[in-house]
């Protein structure tokens, strides 16, 4: 009898301490399946109606994420019962997405997901707003801008940094840009000021020392010219000088505009420089300079403490009359225009 009465304890005490030990083996196996751990990490190539977003998977929860992607919307909050969504792989890890259907000048708001079968994780929300086409005007067999260059961001979204100070420009070997006079009202009127390092795409150390690296300024489906397409224009119209400058400016934004015509539509104003020695040098409204993607190839001796500085190629016009190609230290700001690939 004693012998059934310690089979019956033994038991019983195994079943409670079964029953103790369930919870945690339950809270166990719960904590190792969770929902994944989803990014969004950047928005890059935005253009009027598309752009693209970077994201990564770093964490799967425990079990296998089946799908993964991003959705989007023009309120705050997007998820998956939306149709603008992506389905863009399974698993861990990083992927790239497409985001389509878009319209001109509209705030986006876009979230990563990845779904595992506990459910459905939304990464972080990043928002922008798609760009407007820059106005354009054919002249002989090119298509130009009629507007300065005005971004702060590569075409991938990686930020141009804004820089006020002279001294600073002096010493800069990555990409800046400015307004003149650091008056943000010349901003829509005359659009950014940038140095060569903005046009060539240079934004770190890395991109200084390896071509490769580097970014695109210009928007998608235009670039900033060479020095040969350049002289097209140039050609096209009358091969320089002051019948060809008057063909490129209009009459505001000028001194001495009476001859001025903008024939072209190309419509050159007076947006001026900054000089990374002498500031901004009273130019608004006096000359325009344009920076071409030839890279530099010459250097000058500006004094035996600043050395050697390289000279990059640029259009320049003036309210003289003068049209032409010319040169500009690759420290200084000027502006940017584009023509369409």
């Amino acid at each position: 009898m004693r012998n059934y009465l310690a089979i019956i304890t033994l038991f019983l005490v195994t079943l409670t301490q079964a029953q103790i030990m369930l919870p945690a083996y339950q809270a166990i196996q719960y904590k190792r399946n969770t929902l994944p751990t989803v990014i969004t990490s950047n928005i890059c190539s935005i253009s009027p109606i598309t752009a693209g977003c970077s994201s990564i998977v770093s964490n799967d929860g425990g079990t296998t994420v089946t799908v993964r992607g991003i959705c989007w919307s023009n309120t705050t909050g997007p998820t998956i019962a939306l149709v603008t969504k992506t389905t863009d792989g399974s698993g861990i890890g990083s992927f790239l997405s497409s985001i389509t259907g878009l319209t001109v000048g509209i705030t986006y708001y876009v979230r990563a997901y990845a779904t595992n079968n506990v459910g459905t994780a939304y990464g972080n929300e990043l928002t922008f707003t798609t760009t407007a086409p820059p106005p354009l005007v054919t002249i002989g067999t090119q298509v130009w801008s009629t507007k300065n260059l005005d971004v702060t961001t590569y075409r991938d979204g990686t930020p141009i940094p804004q820089v006020t100070d002279i001294t600073t420009w002096a010493n800069l070997t990555t990409g800046a840009w400015c307004y003149y006079n650091n008056d943000p009202a010349n901003g829509p009127i005359y659009g950014k000021l940038y140095n060569k390092y903005a046009v060539a795409g240079i934004y770190d150390t890395a991109s200084l020392n390896n071509p490769s690296l580097r970014k695109q300024i210009a928007p998608i489906g235009f670039h900033v010219p060479t020095d040969s397409e350049w002289n097209t224009l140039l050609t096209f119209l009358g091969g320089g000088g002051f019948q060809t400058a008057n063909k490129l400016k209009p009459c505001a934004y000028w001194l001495f505009p009476e001859y001025n015509t903008n024939s072209s539509g190309f419509t050159a104003l007076g947006a001026g420089k900054l000089s990374y020695f002498a500031g901004f040098l009273g130019s608004l409204n006096n000359s325009a300079h344009f920076w071409t993607s030839t890279n530099p190839s010459t250097f000058i001796s500006i004094s035996p403490e600043q050395g050697n500085v390289p000279l990059g190629a640029i259009f320049f016009i003036d309210w003289t009359g003068r049209a032409e190609m010319s040169t500009e230290y690759i420290l200084n700001a000027v502006s940017v225009r584009c023509i369409k690939n």
